[in-house]
């Protein structure tokens, strides 16, 4: 990883002094710990998002002053954003490759950005509130409410107080049963059960999210011979064949929870609806119509749920709800069973502290899951108690150990993190409007550094919840490449709005006059950069590089704007601001 990030700083052009990289290991007899203030820099990375205060990388002395910061941290608004940030990787909801639902009836002229936003992010602003507000995390599959804005309460035909808050509690009104984020029509419209699937998919996905133990990782060995084109061979072998059986007799009755959940609910379906005027025409010699699926099913409010089609599992020759071999009747009590499961408490130890550390699932410690998830029963599902015992721990704030000890190690700034920092350093957000405007359905503004179809999310190392499922925690020519535009575009914008702003008070970043070329000034005004930016106290070889970086940039373009963007440009770069 230390190549990797020399690496990153010599393609930027600016290879700081060796000082410059955050992490100073402070050895013991097996592992080597950050410091103090490198703690607190990490923690503030991974539980908000951005970096620490100068104030408060000064006042991190020691192990309690950096416990106070993370209960502090701990209770600040970012804390939801990082929240819907991990779910949003887990859950696989923020896919915005996919071709968002239309504007058409009530959300006719909405921009396609702002459907898409609302539609993605209506469980991730679920799970925000439970976790925001203390409720245990059981909550996220026993709840009888949901979230939801104008736009998914106009999608679905959920109650929305015009003058309460854009975003607020309200309940499902068709009548399906509840029972948290499992009855989430947006979780069942990314997670879809196309052909003959029968919901196996959304039942693994249930296995896979909750429980740690998705059907689809596991090795089944196929009987020779086995059409699987064939619905009723296949459905013959997942009942006789015993390598089938054997994965099936819990993946079918867990996937007969959902029979009232239409297979799917894209643009074509809806956009068709509309076309045939929200109607099915009995006149007409064409079918439209795909099963017990009307057009008029298919306009807003739509109608993705049928109590009527709850028992098809029956029809069908299925296997009974069931939750591994204990019977029951629907998702309210798939809920109370998982909620109750340990596999569910130990599954999301392992989930929060694999995020945390950037771990692959399988290589976090058993033996330090198990702790977890006993202290996380103890507090009564206290999600935020889990954090602050991840944060605090051991592991967490190691960069290397011996043997089998476990250590995080040097941690990679992610897409989302890197933005909210440049964003609060800055005041820059990378926006772009795609369409060329005017246009008939505009898909609205962009922010490059958080999204994939027209941004950079996926290069940047995150996902794009539809092709790229897993996020990177290295050093890619991608990653480098998209980095270097973003941090020109965020110089170039601070230093142009710092410039322009009379009263140095009122800058965000820059103090100093803009016309100075005074050495003296100009280093301290790099001084408090780099404290600023990458979160350090700098050495004299850190002011001497970014002197020479300023000094030499002024020499070739001419002037103190060029010589200040390109400098702190290197600082946006520089391996201090994207490992912790």
């Amino acid at each position: 990883m230390r190549m990797g990030l020399l690496v990153l700083a010599s393609c930027t052009g600016v290879v700081p002094d060796t000082g410059s990289v955050p992490l100073q290991a402070t050895p013991t007899d097996r592992v080597a710990m950050l410091s103090p203030a490198e703690l607190a820099n990490r923690a503030s990375m991974v539980l908000r998002g951005v970096r620490p205060t100068p104030e408060e990388l000064a006042g991190a002395t020691d192990a309690s002053a950096v416990a106070e910061l993370v209960d502090h941290w701990l209770d600040s608004p970012e804390l939801g954003e990082v929240v819907k940030d991990m779910h949003a990787e887990w859950w696989l909801v923020r896919n915005d490759i996919e071709t968002p639902l239309p504007s058409r009836g009530p959300l006719e002229g909405v921009y396609k950005q702002r459907i898409l936003s609302s539609t993605q992010e209506a469980p991730l602003r679920f799970v925000e509130e439970v976790v925001s507000t203390g409720l245990p995390y059981t909550t996220l599959v026993t709840a009888d409410w949901t979230m939801a804005d104008p736009i998914v309460a106009d999608i679905y035909g959920l109650e929305h107080d015009a003058g309460g808050p854009e975003w607020q509690r309200t309940a499902w009104a068709d009548g399906r049963p509840v029972a948290g984020i499992l009855s989430d029509s947006e979780i069942w419209r990314r997670h879809v059960s196309n052909g003959n699937n029968a919901h196996r998919s959304r039942a693994d996905f249930v296995a896979k999210a909750f429980l740690c133990a998705d059907f689809s990782s596991r090795d089944i060995p196929l009987e020779a011979g086995l059409d699987m084109s064939d619905e009723e061979a296949v459905a013959r072998a997942v009942r006789e064949v015993p390598s089938c059986v054997a994965c099936h007799q819990s993946l079918d009755p867990l996937a007969a929870f959902f029979w009232g959940y239409k297979e799917q609910l894209r643009y074509g379906a809806v956009n068709k609806a509309y076309e045939l005027d929200c109607r099915f025409d009995w006149t007409r010699e064409d079918d439209p119509a795909r099963g017990s699926y009307l057009p008029d099913h298919f306009c807003y409010p739509a109608l993705f749920y049928e109590v009527e089609q709850e028992d098809q599992w029956l029809e069908r020759d299925l296997r009974a709800p069931g939750y591994y071999g204990e019977p029951a009747g629907d998702v309210r009590d798939l809920g109370d069973l998982i909620a109750d499961d340990p596999r569910f408490h130990q599954c999301t130890a392992r989930r929060f502290a694999a995020w945390m550390t950037q771990t692959e699932l399988e290589q976090v410690p058993d033996a330090w899951v198990r702790e977890l998830a006993d202290d996380f029963v103890a507090s009564g599902f206290d999600t935020k108690q889990l954090m602050h015992n991840i944060a605090l721990s051991e592991p967490f704030a190691a960069i290397s150990a011996e043997g089998e000890q476990f250590a995080a190690g040097v941690q990679l700034v992610r897409p989302e993190q890197y933005a909210r920092t440049v964003e609060a350093l800055t005041g820059f957000t990378w926006m772009i409007t795609p369409d060329a405007l005017p246009c008939g359905t505009c898909w609205g503004e962009v922010d490059l550094g958080r999204q994939s179809l027209h941004g950079f999310r996926a290069m940047l190392g995150g996902t794009d919840g539809f092709q790229v499922t897993r996020p990177s925690h290295t050093v890619t020519p991608s990653r480098i490449l998209a980095l270097r535009r973003y941090a020109a575009e965020a110089a170039g914008f601070v230093v142009d709005a710092d410039f322009a702003t009379a009263r140095a008070e009122d800058r965000r970043l820059l103090t100093i006059r803009a016309a100075e070329t005074g050495e003296e000034p100009v280093r301290a005004q790099l001084a408090s950069l780099h404290l600023a930016v990458l979160g350090r106290q700098p050495t004299d070889g850190d002011i001497a590089a970014w002197y020479s970086l300023w000094q030499g940039t002024l020499e070739r373009r001419g002037t103190t704007d060029a010589a200040w963007k390109l400098t702190l440009a290197g600082m946006l770069q520089d391996p201090a601001m994207l490992a912790y």
